[in-house]
């Protein structure tokens, strides 16, 4: 096994988050949208890295999203990465807000209630993975987190 993860199939992992967060999402009344059409077939990584990292984003989506939907969307980006995408129809942050997200917890962080530590986490993860997170927010319009991973392992 090459060191920072095996083969795995990202469908099979995609369908594993759905089913687990389809019901969470349901409870709330919220609509879960699971796109997997474009997803690579195989990915060589940390399989149980990326779904902590998807299920981490993905519970905080249906944490603070009251109405609408949260959807989770696996597909192919370029020649070498492939995207995770978790977006959802929720209050949206501010820009200052956002910056702070992914930021080790501060006392005076009352915007984002008990989410700091566990997307300060989820960010090294990411780049402990070689990925990349990118979020995409405005107030009142919800948001789209967009990790992107390599598809293979870079050979050293």
């Amino acid at each position: 096994e090459p060191i920072g993860g095996a083969e795995f199939d990202p469908a099979a992992l995609h369908e594993e988050l759905s089913q687990a967060f389809r019901t969470v999402a349901q409870q709330k009344g919220l609509t879960f949208i699971g796109t997997c059409a474009d997803a690579p077939e195989r990915v060589v990584g940390d399989r149980k890295k990326v779904k902590q990292i998807a299920a981490n984003l993905l519970s905080n989506a249906l944490k603070f999203t009251d109405q609408g939907h949260v959807s989770l969307t696996f597909a192919a980006y370029d020649a070498d990465r492939w995207a995770i995408r978790i977006s959802d129809s929720g209050p949206g942050l501010n820009a200052q807000a956002t910056q702070r997200l992914f930021g080790k917890l501060s006392t005076d962080n009352d915007l984002v209630p008990q989410s700091g530590i566990g997307l300060a986490i989820t960010k090294d993860l990411i780049e402990l993975l070689s990925g990349s997170i990118q979020v995409i927010t405005k107030t009142g319009a919800g948001t789209v987190i967009e990790i992107l991973l390599p598809v293979g392992m870079k050979s050293t």
